[in-house]
């Protein structure tokens, strides 16, 4: 299972390189695909394997991954539109700079990491948490550089303002003053 989640990476990848170079709106599903292999595989490991902590650290660290997972699934879903973002491929838009946003760059990252970190406590595998991180920076790092300056205008304003993935006292405040209203 842990080469499935590698394989959900591989997708996101092509999603990206699907919205910058036009494959074909085929190519769309990839990242929904790479969604659903990655969530199988990590609740596959961690249902399968014994937790790396006490019952009262389980808990703990099942509830703060749940508050990680409602923030990243906030930061890709909520924040935008998902029509906009993952089912029109190629689209140029603008760069979504508020809320989470406002954080850091790349906000889901943030949170996935975190979440990654809670789910070892949990019971994944040390390689996989670690892995499917790393996998996610990269990703970050490419969509960074190559496929967010290209598709989304005034990204490299954003790119100067903001953080790349650790928010600063700036980020947080703004990110909070956004939610603010």
């Amino acid at each position: 299972m842990f080469w499935l989640g590698i394989a959900a990476f591989a997708l996101f990848f092509l999603n990206d390189i699907n919205d910058l170079v036009g494959l074909g709106k085929a190519f769309k599903i990839s990242f929904w695909i790479g969604s659903g292999l990655l969530l199988v595989s990590v609740i596959y490991q961690c249902i399968n394997v014994t937790a790396h902590t006490s019952t009262a650290g389980f808990i703990a660290a099942l509830v703060f991954a749940l508050v990680f997972l409602l923030f990243m699934l906030y930061s890709l879903f909520g924040s935008f539109s998902v029509d906009e973002g993952y089912m029109n491929p190629g689209t140029k838009r603008p760069a979504y700079t508020k809320k989470m946003y406002a954080l850091c760059r790349h906000p889901g990252v943030l949170w996935f990491g975190l979440l990654m970190i809670c789910l070892y406590f949990t019971g994944l595998n040390i390689a996989a948490a670690v892995t499917y991180t790393l996998l996610n920076i990269a990703l970050a790092v490419f969509e960074d550089i190559i496929v967010f300056p290209a598709l989304l205008s005034g990204y490299d304003e954003y790119r100067h303002k903001t953080r790349f993935l650790i928010p600063n006292i700036k980020g947080i405040k703004a990110c909070i003053n956004d939610f603010r209203g």
